[in-house]
């Protein structure tokens, strides 16, 4: 299981329509999850990051292989993924994601899970 970051810069005037689009994927989430299971994503959260430079839209995945996703992604037969290919330009002006260098990773285990003592 891989971990991936990805951001774009959300183009200034655009963020509301980032919003609106966010909330539109929660609206069809019926859509969404198959076109995640095709690209082999386990789970996806999105963030908005404001900053003295603009906004920032990040993508936390939790995926089997990131290449297999992404050429997965851009070879779609869901419709909701060209339709996200669309917004998401119109968002980050054609700039498209950078991927962050994952660092490290913890897992505490459940909280319930007795510590060994």
């Amino acid at each position: 299981m891989t971990y991936v970051l990805s951001t774009a810069w959300v183009e200034p005037g655009k963020t509301e329509l980032l919003r609106s689009w966010c909330e539109e994927l929660k609206r069809r989430k019926e859509e969404v999850l198959p076109a995640m299971r095709n690209e082999g994503v386990r789970r996806e959260a999105a963030f908005l990051l404001p900053t003295p430079h603009g906004d920032l839209y990040c993508v936390w995945l939790e995926v089997d292989d990131p290449e297999a996703a992404f050429a997965a992604f851009r070879s779609s037969p869901f419709p909701i993924d060209h339709e996200h290919a669309r917004v998401m330009d119109e968002v980050d002006g054609g700039r498209g994601r950078t991927s962050a260098e994952l660092l490290y990773s913890f897992d505490a285990g459940s909280p319930t899970e007795p510590t060994p003592g």
